[in-house]
């Protein structure tokens, strides 16, 4: 987290940078719960709880900036693609703050959810 808080300071109003380094933060956070064999209620829902904050950031920032310069410089369909994998990552983080409360002790489906989560955030850091 250190690392990508130190890369947000150092861009200094360059919102690409700023944007991959919440990129990083958010892939970051999803390492402590996916990687323990104990994946506990209480660490699932500190996920969630910083999953919600954390995907504010970088989305406010590609939605008013980053999308429109694309479409600006004729990338309409790259900006629509990376604004259609924004949209996706929110409906599967809604789905896995249903799934924590749906099941007090973790299950599968929930830990299959984080993965898939934390993918599809990879993937959209990697196109953006």
């Amino acid at each position: 987290m250190q690392q990508a808080v130190a890369q947000t300071a150092a861009a200094k109003g360059d919102w690409m940078a700023m944007v991959k380094a919440q990129h990083l933060l958010i892939s970051k956070t999803f390492e402590e719960p996916l990687a323990s064999a104990e994946r506990t209620y209480v660490a699932r829902n500190r996920v969630i709880d910083k999953l919600g904050y954390q995907l504010t950031a970088p989305s406010v920032a590609e939605e008013n900036v980053l999308y429109p310069a694309l479409a600006m410089a004729g990338m309409l369909t790259e900006a629509d693609k990376l604004y259609l994998d924004q949209a996706h990552a929110k409906v599967m983080s809604t789905q896995l703050e249903l799934l924590a409360k749906a099941a007090r002790p973790p299950d599968k489906s929930w830990v299959e959810n984080a993965q898939a989560l934390q993918a599809a955030v990879r993937r959209h850091a990697q196109h953006g």
